[in-house]
């Protein structure tokens, strides 16, 4: 019937693809865990890991990659033999690549059928963007198990109608025209999930924005300031140097020189500070390394040239 279900899922206008899962969407859900044991692994000793039973096109739907091997096909669901895929950080501990997965076994537990690794997929941050991405292992409802899990399943759709009006309904009568006396839960979207997941760190780092912005600000007019003033005060030594014969240019460069040695000398510094203390921010980023070159290039670049116009603008006075 899930098959059924996808195909008709799947003529609807607009629906790229379709597929079911035993776990409601990544980000939010966790699910449940059981021990593993590895066929080729030397102290047979098990390994508790994440698992869920999902259907063919699960992971097209999600836009999750293939990295070895291939997809489920739904002879899988039906033939006599059980097949995985497993999460591509579990292949390379395990194996040590994607690719060296294939082919592998494990099993459930002892006594239990073997269970041939087909695929390797992307790893999925099922608990959140904060959280690493567990070990997972996604089975077919043909796993032994399978028929003792809930009864209940997720269904997603990657489409471009999705929250558009009538979408849910034409999504109610494929299914529907399977099984008319299946009930429906709750209809959710990826991007609510995600912007949910992300609330409390997107509003951390706003603030952090601001707060870094403003520091910023403070800091340039700072600069500013107190070079305008120091460069001002040397006024008489610099009639001084010139009664004496020194030229305007030379005398310019001199200033602007001695400047921006120290501010070379505070920027350098404030690098390392700044180096140390994003450290503590690791685990507000995500695809962003703490270490952000591009930034602190930025920064510094703006640092250094509002130091130079603070020179630069009273010494030709």
């Amino acid at each position: 019937m899930q098959n059924e279900i996808c195909n008709r899922l799947s003529t609807i206008a607009g629906v790229e693809s379709a597929a079911f899962s035993s776990r409601s969407l990544p980000l939010v859900a966790t699910g449940p865990s059981g021990p593993f044991l590895f066929e080729a692994r030397p102290d047979g000793a098990p390994v508790d890991m994440e698992f869920l039973y999902t259907s063919p096109g699960f992971f097209h739907t999600l836009g999750t990659p293939l990295v070895a091997g291939r997809d489920f096909e739904w002879t899988d669901h039906t033939g006599t033999g059980q097949v995985a895929v497993v999460s591509e950080t579990l292949a390379r501990r395990e194996w040590g690549s994607p690719a060296a997965a294939i082919g592998k076994r494990m099993r459930r537990g002892v006594g239990r059928p073997l269970i041939e690794v087909v695929g390797v997929a992307g790893d999925i941050r099922q608990r959140g963007l904060d959280r690493p991405a567990p070990d997972t292992v996604y089975l077919t409802s043909r796993e032994a198990l399978a028929q003792f899990m809930s009864r209940g399943v997720y269904v997603f759709i990657r489409s471009a109608r999705v929250g558009t009006p009538g979408f849910m309904n034409d999504v109610q009568q494929a299914i529907w025209s399977v099984n008319g006396s299946l009930p429906l839960g709750r209809f959710q979207t990826m991007g609510k999930d995600y912007r949910r997941s992300t609330a409390q760190t997107s509003l951390t780092l706003v603030l952090l924005g601001i707060t870094g912005a403003i520091a910023l600000l403070l800091g340039l007019v700072g600069i500013y300031g107190v070079i305008s003033y120091t460069v001002t005060e040397r006024t008489r030594e610099l009639g001084v140097r010139m009664a004496l014969g020194a030229r305007g240019g030379k005398l310019k460069r001199m200033l602007l020189g001695q400047v921006l040695r120290l501010v070379a000398i505070g920027v350098t510094l404030g690098l390392v500070g700044a180096a140390i203390v994003t450290r503590l921010m690791e685990s507000l980023l995500f695809g962003v390394g703490a270490l952000d070159a591009p930034t602190y290039v930025i920064v510094s670049a703006i640092l250094v040239v509002a130091a130079a116009v603070a020179a630069y603008v009273p010494a030709r006075r």
